[in-house]
């Protein structure tokens, strides 16, 4: 049953189905089990921020992938620009 009103909005709530597709789903599943469950921000913008730097920082330079080969999303896009460039 949906009530009428505004609907309480936490971390798990359910996102509309086309936001869930089979790279998405590890990805979120790694921000909230590895950064978000982990840490207290006090304001939305501190969250906001925190996550950006996570994603950046650790997920994209730093963080092992084992569907691209155990290298970083940043190795693969490097290569695959070089590889470009050679041809």
């Amino acid at each position: 049953m949906i009530l009428p009103g505004p609907q309480p909005q936490g971390v798990d709530r359910v996102e509309p189905t086309h936001l869930h597709t089979p790279c998405s789903s590890p990805f979120f599943a790694s921000l909230k089990n590895e950064f978000a469950y982990r840490t207290v921000f006090p304001t939305r913008r501190q969250a906001v921020s925190g996550i950006a730097h996570w994603i950046e920082i650790w997920y994209n330079r730093s963080r092992l992938h084992s569907g691209i080969g155990y290298r970083t999303p940043v190795e693969v896009h490097d290569s695959y620009r070089d590889e470009a460039r050679a041809a």
